[in-house]
């Protein structure tokens, strides 16, 4: 089935240990768990537990499996899928046949794949949906220390940092699956220091330096989404960090382009309860306005009428009309610029609005 991992699952008498080699073959953090006989039980959520124990990799998979929503492969859509994502803070959704026969799992690079092929992304700037918190450790950084910060921050890497003359700069990364793949090569040796909670092991003193790695892939503050999904693809990593002239301003992962589809599905599904023409002569615009008209929540039974034009040089005509059984409210006015034609839009929009309801 297109967009869907054939990933073999686990059985619940596995031990934990087994589930861990899984996720770094497929580099992922959540492997599925089904019976002899395919059927679905549940998934190993790897998130909270990398780099507890490594006395817990003995553990039974079925101690620590939790069921997730799971969608049926006749009603399977990428859509449906990442509603569940985003609605119940998973990064994998099990598909199964029938009532419980496990088929496959969708994860986040699935869902990068379809918006990919769907060409989603293109006019929106990865600035207009990015973190401007990124985690960070400096080089010299324990491996514990990396760890706890991407639980605080519950995120899949860190940039690892230097300072340099007095500038603090970014060197490297270390991901969860650097941690995963540490953690599978420990024995149970205990050690007297650590800086993990309840556990305190030899191998989180460790530098962070000696595992990181440099291949280091940023984007430009002003590139599409749809060139992240891409970078996101083709170096199979889950997140990128954002540079303005070379210095590091934000990050943005898969959970926030994810979040900005299923955010623009809901908008075009309220699109269908409000009746609305636009008469633009500039085609580029056209997306922004429909945007603009479904973000200002107008009820259901209103007829929105919008004439966006280019005049002469830099000149906007900007028309809006609100029409409902009994009632009719326009607003007109020009502006020069994009920018200002734009925010007569919303201005005309809230306008007519307000009007169309008011109480004579």
């Amino acid at each position: 089935m297109q967009y869907l991992s054939s990933v073999k699952h686990v059985l619940p008498s596995s031990i934990l240990r087994e589930a861990l080699s899984k996720a770094i073959d497929i580099n992922e953090a959540e492997v599925p768990v089904a019976d002899e006989n395919s059927r679905y039980l549940g998934v190993v959520d790897l998130r909270p537990l990398f780099l507890p124990s490594t006395d817990i990799l003995d553990t039974r998979v079925s101690n620590i499996m939790v069921k997730y929503p799971t969608l049926s492969e006749e009603f399977f859509s990428p859509e449906e899928a990442m509603s569940i994502m985003i609605n119940s803070g998973v990064r994998g959704v099990p598909v199964v046949r029938g009532k419980s026969v496990y088929t496959g799992m969708f994860y986040h690079r699935n869902a990068l794949e379809y918006l990919r092929d769907r060409g989603f992304g293109s006019k929106i700037k990865v600035n207009q949906v990015m973190r401007t918190v990124v985690p960070c450790v400096f080089s010299e950084d324990t491996l514990a220390k990396a760890a706890a910060v991407m639980r605080r921050y519950k995120v899949s890497r860190v940039i690892v940092t230097e300072e340099r003359r007095g500038i603090i700069k970014p060197i490297g990364v270390l991901t969860r699956t650097d941690l995963l793949r540490i953690l599978s090569k420990y024995s149970k040796d205990r050690a007297s220091y650590g800086e993990v909670v309840g556990e305190k092991y030899r191998f989180l003193s460790q530098r962070v330096r000696e595992f990181v790695s440099f291949k280091l892939i940023t984007i430009d503050y002003n590139e599409p989404i749809s060139n992240a999904i891409a970078l996101m693809l083709d170096n199979d990593v889950r997140s990128l960090p954002i540079v303005k002239n070379s210095e590091l301003i934000g990050l943005i992962a898969s959970t926030d382009i994810i979040k900005t589809y299923v955010r623009y599905l809901t908008l075009k599904e309220k699109a269908k309860r409000v009746y609305y023409k636009v008469h633009c002569n500039v085609e580029e615009l056209k997306s922004t306005i429909e945007s603009i008209i479904l973000s200002k929540r107008i009820p259901p039974g209103v007829s929105v009428d919008v004439e966006f034009y280019r005049r002469r040089g830099n000149l906007y005509e900007v028309y809006v009309r609100f029409r409902t059984f009994n009632r009719f409210v326009v607003y007109g006015d020009t502006a020069r610029g994009v920018e200002r034609a734009l925010k007569v839009l919303r201005k005309a929009i809230d306008y007519c609005r307000a009007r169309i309801f008011e109480i004579r």
